[in-house]
């Protein structure tokens, strides 16, 4: 039987992989079709997995913890990239015209996603590079 934490970890490592594979979908195609479908998996999985990272005990505050003090406002600038991708893609998955204005805005997304993931990347590694965890 799983634990809470063995779920919880799973769910991330699943978000991840949708995240991954969908940037990499969306900066590969200008195929509307594909990239409204890509966005609503993205959709599917973004919000619940950006609060899993944002909630108390969540992996933002384990950064918080492990990194020195000069690291909170890159956490609260990665919490600001939350709000502002889903709000971009909100507004994608609403747009009712799928133009070239509307793949360029998709395809930026995704490399706002892929820049973000490569973020927090970093800076969970640091604690581990500084013996801190």
């Amino acid at each position: 039987m799983k634990t809470r934490i063995q779920d919880a970890f799973d769910n991330i490592v699943y978000a991840h992989r949708v995240v991954r594979e969908s940037t990499l979908r969306l900066q590969r195609t200008e195929d509307p079709d594909e990239i409204a479908a890509t966005l609503a998996d993205l959709q599917g999985v973004l919000p619940s997995h950006f609060r899993a990272e944002e909630r108390p005990e969540g992996y933002f505050d384990h950064l918080r913890r492990a990194l020195p003090h000069d690291a909170e406002g890159q956490v609260a600038a990665l919490v600001v990239d939350h709000r502002e991708m889903e709000q971009t893609l909100g507004a994608l998955m609403e747009a009712e015209a799928h133009d070239a204005e509307w793949v360029a805005r998709a395809q930026k997304l995704a490399r706002r996603l892929r820049d973000h993931e490569q973020s927090e990347a970093r800076l969970g590694a640091a604690p581990i590079d500084n013996g801190r965890l």
